[in-house]
């Protein structure tokens, strides 16, 4: 979010070329999913979208859990929302013990802290 706001000069052009191919990607993503396949109904069931209904509700499931992220990432410290990502997605979708799933998150929130902080030197995460 906070990309939008630099000059582009200063380095604003790459984040928004990365927000207009993603938007893009996932319009035509969308748009493919829902449009009916003019094919299957010619040709017959071979071509017919291979993805069940449980499946569908977790690729939608897994793309809130992400929009979530996103979010999070916009209005938090970016180390504590990837470090809480990685330990809820540890927790709730990979089943993974109290005990890997905080030892984890926390070094991935140590090594983020350590790239951006220390080598990187930026402010305000």
């Amino acid at each position: 979010m906070v990309s939008f706001y630099y000059r582009w000069e200063a380095g604003g052009l790459f984040p928004r070329m990365v927000a207009a191919i993603t938007i893009g990607l996932v319009s035509f993503s969308i748009i493919k999913e829902i449009r009916p396949n003019k094919l299957a109904g010619e040709i017959g069931a071979d071509l017919k979208p291979t993805l069940k209904k449980g499946a569908e509700i977790k690729v939608f499931w897994a793309f809130l859990w992400l929009l979530t992220l996103v979010l999070a990432l916009g209005y938090t410290n970016y180390i504590v929302a990837i470090s809480v990502f990685i330990f809820l997605s540890l927790k709730v979708y990979a089943g993974q013990n109290w005990l890997r799933s905080v030892v984890i998150s926390t070094c991935a929130g140590g090594f983020i802290y350590l790239i951006f902080q220390v080598l990187l030197h930026t402010a305000n995460l």
